[in-house]
């Protein structure tokens, strides 16, 4: 059975692992309490009575339970994981009113979100909810869930490729337009075989190599 817990608080992290490997993502509202959200399955009553107590062992308040309809086994569309620099440290969010856009139009999700920035060698590493309350704010349209699948070895991949006094942004991002698609390819017990995105870049010169040939 599958179920969705919301807590009042934060869960600290050497706790999780007593909470049945459920799929844990923390929200800030306008007052800037933190909420957090377990889902997953468990398997009986018992192990979701495991699960409230722990989180009554750390003194947090539980706001709901709610039990979910089974879900399918496939459940996300298409997942990009996108690392943007920003050389010079110099974001001044021209690119968030785009990524707005697709999220309100539910073309894509945000999964999670991390930030890094790197200043004369030293790499700071830093997820929404540790952001100043004006950031947290600012990218508060994405409603990033924050679940924290960007990890330790993502991050220090793309911090060892960034440059020096540069910030970059990691981003886990669903394509959920693609999500009927997908349903539909698993409804017709199609096997996928090779999925594999090729840079637009890449496509517009052979296109332009077939345009060459046929005036040539």
């Amino acid at each position: 059975m599958t179920y969705r817990i919301r807590v009042l608080g934060r869960i600290p992290t050497r706790w999780r692992e007593r909470l049945e490997d459920m799929v844990i993502s923390e929200t800030t509202d306008e007052s800037k309490r933190i909420a957090t959200t377990l889902e997953g399955e468990l398997a009986d009553q018992g192990a979701l009575a495991g699960v409230v107590n722990t989180i009554v062992e750390l003194h947090l308040f539980v706001q709901s339970v709610e039990h979910l309809p089974r879900r399918d086994s496939m459940t996300l569309g298409p997942v990009d994981f996108i690392a943007l620099e920003f050389p010079g440290n110099r974001f001044k969010g021209e690119i968030l009113p785009d990524l707005f856009e697709l999220v309100d139009k539910e073309i894509i999700r945000i999964i999670d979100l991390v930030i890094i920035r790197k200043d004369d060698g030293k790499v700071t590493v830093r997820e929404l909810r540790e952001l100043e309350p004006g950031s947290i704010e600012l990218l508060n349209p994405l409603k990033v869930e924050a679940n924290q699948m960007i990890t330790e070895h993502d991050i220090d991949m793309i911090a060892g490729q960034l440059a020096d006094n540069s910030t970059a942004g990691l981003l886990l991002i669903e394509n959920v337009w693609a999500k009927k698609t997908q349903q539909a390819m698993q409804d017709a017990h199609s096997r996928v075989l090779l999925f594999e995105r090729i840079p637009g870049e890449i496509v517009e010169e052979a296109l332009n190599d077939i345009v060459a040939l046929a005036t040539s």
